[in-house]
């Protein structure tokens, strides 16, 4: 199946893709963030071994370097054998090095590649973080990173999911994804998933508006409702 003729790709999580118009809808961009433990990284391994099962490739781009590709192929089980050449992993160690990948992404990206993943897009930015002069010149970088995945996944009609951890937020304010602005202006849907109890978690789709909630339990193999839990 070629990217023209999906109308959207579910998240694998029946429960969410209705709060997400569907599911993944090509040309937009999708952010899930939340404190550690909430669920980010088992959403995004969620969207992609869903897309496998389909006969979709994916590239993910993962700051977790192999610990990330043992936990996809646990949760992909005794299917991942079968799908295993349709999901590349590729990890990023440092935010010079994920400019440079984004900034040739367009060159490298195999086209029959349908969903894209950068877990985490924050982490190594968040890492490189100095003096102040520091900070706009790489703020300027992630902004720049932001606009190339967003106008290439327009192009291409690409699926595009990006995770960010969150920053520590004064007292009685909501946490918000690290450069919160920069990630705002750019993703066409956001979503924030919480950790209330044990493996209970609550996904609130903050954007577009108005803010939907949906209740879900992080299991092996992903989030699901808790009636289909």
């Amino acid at each position: 199946m070629h990217s023209s003729e999906i109308k959207t790709l579910s998240t694998g999580c029946r429960e969410l893709d209705p709060l997400l118009g569907g599911g993944l809808v090509p040309g937009e961009i999708l952010l899930i963030y939340g404190e550690r433990g909430s669920g980010k990284t088992t959403f995004v391994f969620q969207t992609l071994l869903n897309a496998a099962l389909k006969g979709l490739k994916s590239t993910l781009f993962s700051t977790e370097g192999y610990a990330s590709f043992r936990r996809l192929r646990s949760m992909a089980s005794s299917s991942w054998a079968e799908i295993s050449d349709r999901i590349l992993v590729l990890t990023v160690k440092e935010f010079q090095e994920q400019d440079s990948i984004i900034e040739n992404l367009e060159l490298t990206l195999p086209p029959d590649v349908v969903l894209v993943a950068f877990d985490s897009i924050t982490s190594c930015y968040r890492a490189a973080l100095k003096e102040k002069e520091d900070n706009i010149i790489l703020n300027k970088m992630l902004n720049r990173e932001l606009a190339i995945i967003k106008d290439l996944s327009m192009r291409r009609r690409l699926t595009t999911v990006i995770t960010s951890d969150v920053t520590s937020p004064p007292e009685d304010k909501e946490i918000q994804p690290v450069a919160s602005q920069i990630l705002m202006y750019w993703c066409d849907k956001i979503v924030r998933l919480d950790r209330l109890r044990g493996d209970i978690r609550r996904a609130l789709v903050i954007k577009p508006p108005p803010v939907k909630e949906q209740i879900l339990r992080m299991g092996l193999g992903g989030l699901t409702g808790i009636s289909g839990a």
